[in-house]
């Protein structure tokens, strides 16, 4: 089956869903040699999808979504098309994480709300970004969306403060079993959450201000923890690779004075000095050399008177 939008070709190269009022698609447009996937939803039922219609009727007037492709029509009802990603799930089916260290997931946190602000997505879109599977994470902790789209026919009841409840929700999820970041204390992430949820936090830019604030902190704590509980052995390998690195110029100065002050001291003082007597040679080459054998004097004999 082929969507044909203008200017486009949509190969439909798997259906996700087909229900009464909706179905995805994961389509590839055969008219582009890269090959890039996205996900098409159609809306079925137009009578009660006016105010879905007008939110992807001025996305596609804005340009502002880099996600967003576009959004046509034909008799079977309209079309919403985004860039579809290939990175797996943030959630599994259980609601759980994968085992991310601390800083990891407040890594994740913080790319989840730059891609929140990148893609200034209407609510009702952000609220369909944030659900199930349409949030994913790849190896690298960068957060993508899929827009397999849910709720169309319930976006005239989604509003701003349901959306920014949703993300507080999500990123509390994130730190479920970090009960110490998930404390509202004044200065972790539980307080950004409940702010977000009460509603005194009332933009993405907001919220991605404060939570930057506790990003720093937090890892920059998390640095001096593991250091902390690194051996005293390591701490002082460390320290002492550190203090050589500083030494090894100056021991390289006093190496070099040390060399040319013996160069002076042998020139200066001869080898032999000067009132040594020569000593008795012993052997040339293999040759010993034997000592004189001392000649007796021929005694005298009396002569007869």
């Amino acid at each position: 089956m082929v969507l044909n939008a203008p200017g486009r070709d949509f190969f439909v190269a798997q259906t996700l869903r087909d229900q009464a009022g909706s179905a995805v698609y994961v389509c590839r447009d055969v008219r582009e040699e890269s090959g890039e996937q996205y996900t098409i939803t159609l809306l079925k039922d137009r009578d009660r999808l006016f105010e879905a219609a007008r939110i992807f009727l001025d996305m596609k007037d804005a340009r502002v979504c880099p996600d967003f492709v576009d959004c046509f029509a034909d008799k079977t009802g309209m079309y919403a098309a985004f860039r579809r990603k290939t990175s797996p799930p943030l959630f599994d089916a259980g609601g759980k994480t994968p085992r991310f260290s601390l800083q990891e997931k407040l890594t994740v946190g913080r790319n989840l709300l730059e891609q929140m602000l990148m893609q200034s997505l209407p609510p009702p879109v952000q609220i369909e970004a944030l659900t199930g599977d349409n949030l994913c994470c790849d190896r690298s902790l960068s957060v993508s969306f899929n827009y397999a789209l849910d709720h169309a026919d319930e976006y005239d009841r989604m509003g701003s403060e349901d959306a920014l409840e949703l993300l507080g929700k999500t990123i509390l999820s994130l730190f479920e079993d970090d009960a110490s970041v998930r404390a509202q204390d004044g200065s972790c992430v539980g307080d950004i959450t409940r702010a977000l949820c009460a509603g005194e936090i009332v933009s993405i830019a907001q919220a991605y201000d404060a939570y930057l604030k506790v990003f720093r902190r937090l890892i920059e704590g998390e640095r001096m923890a593991v250091a902390e509980k690194e051996h005293w052995l390591f701490r002082t390998w460390r320290f002492l690779k550190k203090l050589m690195s500083k030494l090894m110029p100056v021991l390289a100065i006093l190496l070099i004075v040390a060399a040319i002050g013996y160069m002076i001291y042998t020139i200066q003082r001869p080898a032999v000095p000067a009132d040594a007597s020569p000593g008795a040679i012993r052997a040339i080459g293999v040759y010993e050399v034997q000592a004189p054998v001392p000649v007796m004097a021929p005694m005298s004999t009396p002569q007869a008177k």
